[in-house]
């Protein structure tokens, strides 16, 4: 049986990483699990990182979609398209949805779902409807579909995730007023010097 290690997501730099929770995830395991207020450390900058309250009822609902007959190659290309679209113009979140939702109601209910987790659950989802897509298209091995989910999920937590604080403008440090002042001097001292020589450039 699968066994589903419970993801946090860092509200400073944006790691989704796995916590020590984990779950059964099977047919009929991790029914009533749930995690709400739960939190633990980023091992990247140490800030705290949020375990989204109802984040396993979200997997299971999108992996009982994916094997479902109503996830038609159709939707499956929407929800790869979308997530794709999401990661470049995250801005543009509810106009992406909603191009979802014409494909299928039910994927546009369950990629909101996604997008008030984060980009990272987003790429990790989008990775667990291929795999799961990829599956049903070559039955024969001796893995579950919940197998299948969770391994495309734990590959995600083993790629290199971008750190949003590289991604904000970075604030030019205040000077104290006494050498803001200086350097105010000295730029208009440079000014007046390149002033200078242009003026006895023309008289040359």
């Amino acid at each position: 049986m699968a066994v589903f290690r419970i993801p946090a997501i860092c509200q400073n730099c944006g790691l989704m990483f796995p916590t020590p929770a984990f779950v059964p995830f099977g047919e009929g395991t991790g029914a009533y699990v749930e995690f709400s207020g739960s939190a633990s450390i980023c091992p990247r900058c140490h800030a705290r990182a949020p375990i989204p309250d109802g984040i396993f009822r979200i997997v299971k609902d999108s992996v009982k979609f994916f094997s479902s007959s109503a996830y038609t190659s159709e939707v499956h290309t929407a929800i790869e398209l979308a997530t794709k679209d999401y990661l470049r113009s995250p801005r543009k979140a509810e106009e992406i949805a909603g191009r979802v939702r014409l494909a299928s109601p039910e994927a546009g209910r369950l990629f909101r779902e996604w997008l008030t987790v984060g980009s990272a659950f987003v790429s990790a989802m989008a990775a667990v409807a291929m795999a799961v897509f990829a599956y049903y298209q070559h039955r024969g091995s001796n893995y579950t579909v919940e197998d299948v989910a969770t391994a495309a999920f734990e590959e995600v937590y083993d790629t290199s995730q971008p750190d949003f604080r590289s991604l904000r403008p970075k604030q030019r440090p205040a000077l104290p007023n006494s050498e803001s002042k200086a350097h105010e001097k000295n730029r208009n001292q440079r000014r007046a010097e390149r002033a200078k020589q242009r003026r006895d450039r023309r008289k040359h």
